[in-house]
Formats: structure tokens, sequence, C-alpha cells
């Protein structure tokens, strides 16, 4: 998706549409093969707070920043997390 050349809000919107429908995927799984419990349900609601807290801090400094430092943050984050699976399959 980086490679489309994409503006920054276009790139933050189109990978939230692909988050939602691989979340809604993964839910439909876990909810067919009855993986759902209480317990999971009021971890999965308690998690709400905080991801709206991140992506509300997340569209303030989208917005303060230009477009090629969010470019450049945004390829570190994705390095970072390529790290951290690169360093969990060790």
């Amino acid at each position: 998706m980086q490679s489309l050349d994409i503006s920054r809000h276009e790139l933050v919107q189109a990978l939230g549409i692909m988050f939602v429908f691989i979340m809604g995927a993964l839910t439909a799984a876990l909810a067919i093969q009855g993986a759902f419990t209480p317990a999971n349900l009021l971890g999965g609601v308690a998690a709400i707070a905080p991801t709206f807290l991140g992506i509300w801090l997340g569209q303030k400094a989208r917005h303060a920043v230009s477009p090629e430092t969010f470019r450049r943050i945004f390829l570190i984050g994705l390095f970072l997390v390529g790290l951290q699976m690169a360093r969990s399959l060790l």
C-alpha cells in the first residue's frame, strides 16, 4: 500500500478498512470455534478504551507532522513490528 504513493490520510483510511475486515473474519472464526468466554469478552471490552485513545493520539500526530515525516515514522514503525515478529520466531 505504501508503494501506491497515496496521501497519509488515504493510507490510514485504507489500513483501517483493511483491519476492520481482518478483525471481522478473525471474530467470525473464533465465534465458530467457540473461543469466546465471559473472561475473553471482558478483556476485549476493556481494551476498547486504550484503543480509542491510541486512535485519537494518532490522528493528532498525523495532522501535526509533515507528510514526509509521517511516511518516515510509518516505515520505521513497520520495520520495528517486523523486527518484533522476527524476534518471536527465534
